[in-house]
């Protein structure tokens, strides 16, 4: 998108939802954030936006959505673009410069993830703790602007206080290192033995650029993972989407838990 298009997809985005929003959540695969404390204030197709893509993958739903939550206005985004469906990583990072050009400050990103490590069961949450990009393309092509830190995606102090809140509240919560590759195939067996090597525990095709970007555009950034499958280096077994979004779908309210619980008590 062009600033110009990010400017004026902001604003009709304001207009149509007559408020502004507080906090940004972009959804991965299969997962919809419906709380049941939140009240839904409206909800825009991103074809409405102007310049705004729409994502072909199944599970994507393309639109966002504002609710209120115990006063907080949480504006979720449900979809996102990849570099797979033949989109540059500039388009892909169309949801980030929305939510920064809508005002957000704080964007929480979760994604569908491939579990690599061998405590991970289908159905875990896990807050990404670290990251691995290996789409091997330059920061600049999606508008990296050259912020202080930029490879620090999680703030420490952001990291213990959730991990720490959710012990206390008795809700379950995994940490692992994030690689995020192009996609769209999945891994093969000697690939999960060579992630594994690097250092990965999980493994998908979205959310590392885009806490990336947003850290460069000065914004506060947590990402969660949702094992929706967990693999093998030694059992061929093949993986399929619809796998991925019935998981996703299951898994669904936990990860919705640990986003409310961290919410309403402002820990973000």
């Amino acid at each position: 998108m062009q600033q110009h298009e990010v400017s004026l997809a902001a604003r009709v985005l304001r207009q149509r939802l007559g408020v502004d929003p507080t906090i940004g959540i972009i959804t991965g695969s299969g997962f919809r954030f419906c709380p049941l404390q939140a009240r839904s204030m409206g909800r825009v197709s991103y074809s409405d936006l102007p310049g705004m893509d729409v994502s072909s993958v199944a599970g994507h739903a393309s639109h966002a959505e504002m609710l209120d939550l115990h006063g907080r206005h949480v504006l979720v985004c449900s979809g996102r673009l990849h570099a797979y469906e033949g989109h540059e990583h500039t388009s892909c990072m169309q949801l980030i410069d929305l939510l920064h050009a809508a005002g957000i400050r704080t964007v929480i990103i979760t994604n569908a993830a491939g579990g690599l490590h061998w405590r991970y069961v289908p159905g875990d949450i896990a807050l990404i703790t670290d990251t691995i990009d290996l789409t091997f393309l330059g920061s600049t092509r999606h508008g990296y602007t050259g912020s202080p830190d930029p490879c620090l995606l999680v703030d420490q102090d952001l990291q213990t206080s959730i991990l720490e809140t959710c012990a206390q509240q008795h809700i379950a919560l995994e940490m692992g290192t994030y690689c995020q590759v192009l996609g769209p195939s999945y891994e093969t067996r000697a690939e999960i033995r060579m992630l594994r090597r690097l250092g990965a525990d999980l493994v998908g095709m979205s959310t590392v650029r885009e806490q990336r970007h947003a850290r460069s555009l000065g914004m506060t950034t947590l990402a969660f993972s949702m094992v929706t499958n967990t693999l093998s280096d030694t059992v061929q077994r093949s993986v399929t989407h619809d796998e991925v979004l019935d998981v996703a779908s299951s898994a669904g309210h936990q990860l919705s838990t640990i986003i409310t619980t961290l919410l309403t008590q402002e820990i973000v």
